[in-house]
């Protein structure tokens, strides 16, 4: 049997608090949300000045699905913007796609980090070569 001492935490405590502090630094929210009643959409980047950006992020129909949140991921180098829908009762839904403008507020100016994230259907139908596109919708 082992047994802790106070201020010498055992191996998995330590790795645990290590894992914690390294997700924190790295910009991502520990724990992440739970997401697993939500489906992943894809957005377009309407507008970009200093750390505010404009999203509108793509649902197919406000009797379809419903827009929840999106998560931002903030790096040295990058920056992920994932959006989030429920998804609504089939009963009576007509799927025409709505585009939901949504702000997002960084912690630092995007300036020439990537922008991800904005893509995530199957098959892609998006010719932007990056999310740092602005399109005009």
């Amino acid at each position: 049997m082992h047994h802790s001492v106070i201020g010498n935490p055992s191996p998995r405590v330590r790795n645990a608090a290590l894992g914690a502090i390294l997700l924190a630094a790295c910009g991502i929210p520990f724990p992440p949300p739970d997401r697993s009643d939500e489906v992943r959409v894809p957005w377009v980047l309407s507008g970009a000045e200093d750390k505010r950006l404009e999203i509108s992020v793509m649902t197919m129909g406000a009797d379809c699905q419903q827009f929840t949140d999106v998560d931002v991921y903030e790096l040295d180098q990058s920056v992920e913007i994932r959006a989030w829908v429920e998804e609504l009762p089939a009963d009576g839904c007509y799927a025409a796609r709505l585009y939901n403008p949504v702000t997002v507020t960084l912690a630092a100016p995007l300036s020439d980090r990537t922008l991800l994230g904005c893509i995530e259907v199957s098959p892609p139908h998006d010719t932007r070569e990056s999310c740092a596109e602005i399109v005009d919708l």
